[in-house]
């Protein structure tokens, strides 16, 4: 019986399963709520089907993915029961107040909320031309606005072209405020491996073939920077000083390893070389163990303590650190 319900089940595309979500939430939740089906793309041009409710006297809704429970569906879980679980995240998660968004009108308003995260420039080529952006090597400086909301804690909004031109803003004004908030916004975090596994546990998210190969070849001395709220954390790359401190520490030039969009991996090298010898390790631990929607990029970056400069190892790049912005 459950296998030819799982056969029924794995006919149905997951537009159709969206579709029957939404109207079974809209049924659940009755009144005059509103129950859109959406598809958010996230970073690196993954796409996600999620359902957001919206009624009068709310103007804000939590997003709620629907990938996992579809594949729920598709293993063999009732319909009734995967609606139940999808109503209860939402009682669970919808805030009961508005959010007042009029000060996002006033860039007088945003500026000391203004932030950055890296991203890939390549795997986000789309995203980017709807975004600000600064080149910054093969990765690109994207801006949002961090918000707190008394119900749902910290969030984010992310900064559109849109709002360029209803501030009358350029990119460059961007950066130059998110330098000024990212340490009181999003303080580096900067720890030895050990520190980093006795403080989160089960939830430590770097794959243990970097761990175990990185700590192998620089002996054990390196260091993983992130950020407080560890999300996003490999921007801590550009506050400055960071670098140079590292260094310092070392007394030695760096190999910087991205491990994934929020956090990375710093070892000491005598030269580029040494660096670059890393290359192949991230790139296959990109490929085998990081989520696509986790990974910065492929390459490995190298830290010169003498020439205080940040390159892509064993290759030449034409943009420079936007630091004089």
């Amino acid at each position: 019986m459950m296998s030819q319900k799982m056969t029924e089940n794995k006919q149905m595309t997951k537009m159709c399963f969206a579709e029957q979500v939404a109207a079974g939430l809209k049924n659940a939740i009755g009144g005059n709520s509103e129950v859109l089906i959406q598809n958010v793309r996230k970073n690196n041009g993954v796409v996600l089907t999620g359902v957001s409710i919206f009624s009068k006297d709310r103007n804000m809704s939590p997003t709620i993915y629907l990938e996992g429970s579809y594949e729920q569906y598709l293993e063999g879980e009732d319909m009734e029961e995967i609606v139940k679980e999808l109503h209860a995240c939402y009682t669970e998660n919808c805030p009961e107040n508005a959010f007042d968004t009029d000060f996002f009108i006033d860039y007088e308003l945003v500026r000391e909320r203004i932030a950055y995260r890296l991203v890939n420039r390549e795997k986000n080529a789309d995203f980017l031309k709807e975004v600000p952006f600064i080149p910054y090597l093969d990765m690109a400086i994207i801006f949002f606005c961090k918000i707190e909301h008394e119900e749902l804690g910290s969030g984010m909004i992310q900064i559109r072209n849109e709002h360029m031109r209803l501030w009358g803003a350029e990119k460059e004004r961007l950066f130059y405020d998110a330098e000024r908030n990212m340490r009181r916004l999003c303080p580096e975090l900067i720890c030895t491996i050990q520190e980093l596994l006795e403080s989160a546990g089960d939830e430590q998210e770097i794959p243990e073939d970097m761990l175990r190969e990185a700590g192998e070849s620089g002996k054990l001395q390196m260091l993983v920077i992130t950020n407080s709220g560890k999300s996003y954390g490999a921007a801590v790359i550009l506050y400055e000083g960071v670098l140079d401190g590292l260094s310092e520490r070392m007394q030695s030039s760096l190999a910087i390893l991205p491990s994934s969009v929020h956090e990375m991996i710093v070892l000491p090298v005598k030269n580029e070389e040494e660096a670059a010898a890393f290359c192949g390790m991230v790139r296959e631990i990109n490929e085998t163990q990081v989520e696509t929607e986790e990974v910065l990029t492929d390459s490995v970056y190298f830290y010169d303590k003498h020439m205080h400069v940040l390159t892509i190892s064993n290759k030449k790049i034409d943009e420079c650190v936007p630091k004089a912005l």
